[in-house]
């Protein structure tokens, strides 16, 4: 009980709204990889020894050089990837890489960061991987996909490791292209 507490906690806080916009097109399918972090390192540090903990940021794909269905799909899934790494490693400074000021998703991300600090939790896994096939439609400079999520991780705190149950949630996605690079506007979960 307490496990599937914590990753609603972490969803309630990363969630933006429940405002539904219209439902766009068909895809290609994406995904995401589950990393487990080390707490004793800063957020721009690289870990050494352990082949388990990222070497560092998940990288963009070659994709998002493209202003078109494919690039805005790339960003959505490096979007999902980032923020896991973001919450996994503590490194907030990533969010402000790619998210606009309006991104409340993103402040979201940044705060639940800062929270585990607080109260000394150490995040030992982080993933939001797309389930299926998601939808992509673009409509006025803005690319919205659509798809199912699972979201899953666990952490450490006061030497007790807790797991969170998988937990999946119905989201769309608002990207959008300009100055040659995509900005991750925001994220709503529909469930």
């Amino acid at each position: 009980m307490v496990a599937a507490i914590t990753v609603l906690a972490v969803f309630s806080l990363l969630s933006c709204s429940s405002e539904t916009p219209a439902t766009p097109a068909s895809s290609t399918p994406s995904i995401a990889t589950e990393t487990p972090a080390d707490s004793s390192l800063n957020p721009t540090e690289t870990p050494t020894s352990d082949p388990t903990v990222p070497s560092g940021p998940p990288e963009k794909p070659a994709a998002m050089a493209n202003n078109n269905e494919e690039g805005a799909l790339a960003a959505a899934e490096y979007f999902l990837d980032a923020s896991a790494y973001a919450v996994l490693m503590g490194d907030e400074i990533l969010m402000e890489d790619f998210s606009t000021d309006t991104c409340i998703f993103c402040s979201n991300v940044v705060e639940s960061i800062k929270n585990d600090r607080k109260t000394q939790v150490k995040r030992l896994t982080m993933s939001f991987t797309f389930n299926e096939q998601p939808s992509i439609e673009h409509k006025h400079g803005i690319w919205v996909i659509e798809g199912t999520i699972t979201l899953k991780g666990s952490h450490e705190q006061h030497g007790k490791k807790i797991i969170g149950e998988t937990e999946t949630a119905d989201v769309q996605i608002y990207v959008y292209y300009k100055n040659g690079g995509w900005k991750f506007e925001r994220l709503f979960f529909q469930n």
